[in-house]
């Protein structure tokens, strides 16, 4: 069975959708790929309500100091004393915040913006990473 013929005939017929050859006990069949093709269906455009209730999240409003490293927090000057800040108190621009400890050193965080702080995100002498949310202020 010379098989190259049987491939040239079938290459040569794109009407045949099959085609089997059996010769000296040897068979070849050979049959063409035809996806069947669905009807498309029309699909009536989905219409969106327009007074539709939005419900925001007030924090993603809110705007956050983050850690400008990795360090222990204290939200006090030192122990026994009162906290640079509470909920509901207003900072200005350049008040400080809390204290991170990081390699011995102090550093001050500072208000980077003006507003009321509406969440702290930490804990007195707690461990804070890099870029990690401090304090949310609601700017007003």
């Amino acid at each position: 069975m010379d098989i190259e013929k049987v491939l040239k005939i079938f290459g040569d017929h794109p009407d045949l959708a099959s085609l089997a050859v059996e010769e000296h006990g040897s068979r070849v069949e050979l049959s063409r790929f035809n996806p069947v093709v669905s009807p498309t269906v029309p699909v009536e455009p989905v219409t969106r309500p327009t007074d539709v209730p939005i419900s925001i999240n007030s924090a993603t409003l809110n705007h956050q100091i983050c850690s400008p490293m990795v360090g222990t927090v204290y939200l006090s000057p030192s122990p026994g004393e009162p906290t640079y800040i509470s909920i509901g108190d207003y900072v200005k621009q350049g008040d400080v915040l809390c204290l991170i400890e990081a390699m011995k050193m102090f550093n001050k965080i500072k208000a980077d913006k003006s507003g009321y702080v509406v969440d702290i995100h930490v804990s007195n002498e707690g461990a804070v990473e890099f870029n990690q949310p401090i304090v949310s202020i609601e700017e007003r």
